[in-house]
């Protein structure tokens, strides 16, 4: 289930706990402050006015939306949340269940549902493990062992500093094999990138050190599959679709000043993310621009979108091979996205 909390004023509620104070424009305007949970000085961020308004402290690990803020500081249920938010559950609540049953369009596609017994859904020492794995890894991405890693984002990926701290990637330094529940889970060294959707890892993905392009990434066993940066979706709304998770990064950070209504998702893959619940998400937003990389395997993937989403979804072909490239090549994407209108 998804909550809708773009209306409710998130700076307002937390500075009630604690002062906050603007110190960046990005994502329509960035605060920091002391944090109300473990009183860390300079680790608490809050973007008030994203798509998504949301919180972060890196020292204590704790984020979400306004609901799980409430949640957190009274250490109270999902309901009592929503009625101190003054928010009516039904209206507030998108039940994906009901809407694919009450989708004919939907239930004619038969899209499969892969996720019915993943580990990382049904398996909370699964779900522990890897938040744990991931929230070690984030920590070391900003230590002298990560060191060259970050830089690696920051010069060869392009991204900002507040795109990787949002995103909460990370750096494992080391191969090494690890127990997840009930599953046995391989984790090579290399950046981590992990997918939260719905306050829960979905997946990780790992960008491992090598030149061989169909071995770059790995993924521990007992993922599931979804869209990366889902909860972003905006509601009638404007969001690009890539393969890559650093292509949306780079989209979300470049457009998101000059159009903030816009939201970036990652499908992991020209296959990835054929859902139904993937689908439901998606057609959230009002335009969905299928950003796949400029190849014949991300055309045929943009053809097979178009299909399940209809006139909404537009083809928009990079100029170089992906996203990245386009940065690389100094190509503004401000100004390609215009040129495309």
């Amino acid at each position: 289930m998804m909550v809708n909390t773009s209306h409710i004023n998130l700076l307002v509620i937390i500075e009630r706990d604690t002062h906050l104070k603007k110190v960046s424009s990005t994502h329509r305007g960035e605060y920091a402050g002391p944090c109300p949970f473990c009183g860390g000085e300079d680790r608490f961020r809050v973007w008030p006015n994203d798509t998504t308004p949301r919180f972060w402290c890196r020292q204590c690990k704790r984020s979400g939306d306004a609901i799980q803020y409430i949640r957190l500081r009274d250490g109270i249920g999902f309901k009592d949340a929503l009625q101190i938010l003054d928010l009516d559950q039904k209206q507030a609540l998108f039940n994906f269940d009901a809407q694919l049953h009450n989708t004919r369009h939907l239930r004619e596609l038969n899209l499969p549902n892969v996720n019915s017994n993943c580990p990382a859904l049904n398996d909370p020492e699964w779900q522990l493990a890897a938040v744990e794995f991931c929230d070690r890894a984030t920590d070391t991405l900003y230590s002298a062992n990560g060191c060259r890693a970050y830089q690696y984002l920051l010069d060869e990926r392009y991204l900002t500093d507040t795109d990787i701290r949002l995103a909460r990637l990370g750096y494992n330094p080391q191969d090494h094999a690890a127990q997840w529940g009930q599953r046995s889970v391989w984790l090579p060294r290399g950046i981590i990138i992990p997918w939260w959707i719905d306050n829960r890892i979905w997946r990780i993905n790992i960008r491992i050190p090598t030149r061989e392009k169909q071995q770059r990434y790995k993924q521990p066993a007992g993922g599931a599959n979804g869209l990366y940066q889902a909860n972003s979706i905006p509601f009638q709304g404007t969001v690009f679709m890539t393969e890559g998770e650093f292509d949306a990064l780079l989209l979300k950070s470049r457009l998101s000043s000059a159009f903030p209504a816009i939201a970036a998702v990652a499908t992991g893959g020209v296959s990835g993310a054929k859902l139904a619940r993937s689908v439901v998400q998606i057609d959230l937003a009002q335009k969905v621009i299928l950003a796949f990389d400029a190849d014949e395997a991300g055309d045929k993937a943009a053809l097979e979108w178009q299909k399940l989403l209809g006139n909404k979804a537009v083809r928009l072909r990079p100029t170089e091979h992906d996203i990245t490239d386009m940065v690389k090549n100094n190509v503004d994407l401000v100004e390609w996205f215009l040129a495309s209108k």
